[in-house]
């Protein structure tokens, strides 16, 4: 994949998942990450959720992008899972 491409995709992979932090998510119950990272009890959930977006990206043939250069690193910080 040409490299404007990959900065392309890459700065809408991240815009994507920084505002899915924000936005209910059925797998959580309809809570944002961020509202079950504030939770002790539902932390565990949010981990679950970003290891699979995680590992469905890796899996996503044509998406041969680094994870954690895709905003999925920034997630993990920003809710405070790693």
């Amino acid at each position: 994949m040409p490299l404007e491409v990959q900065k392309v995709l890459s700065a809408q992979l991240t815009s994507h998942y920084r505002k899915t932090l924000d936005e209910p998510i059925p797998m959580l119950n309809g809570l944002s990450p961020r509202q079950c990272a504030a939770d002790p009890a539902l932390q565990d959930e949010v981990v679950c959720w970003l290891k699979q977006l995680e590992n469905s990206n890796e899996r996503s043939p044509g998406l041969a992008y680094d994870s954690a250069g895709c905003g999925m690193n920034s997630s993990w910080i920003a809710t405070n899972s790693e």
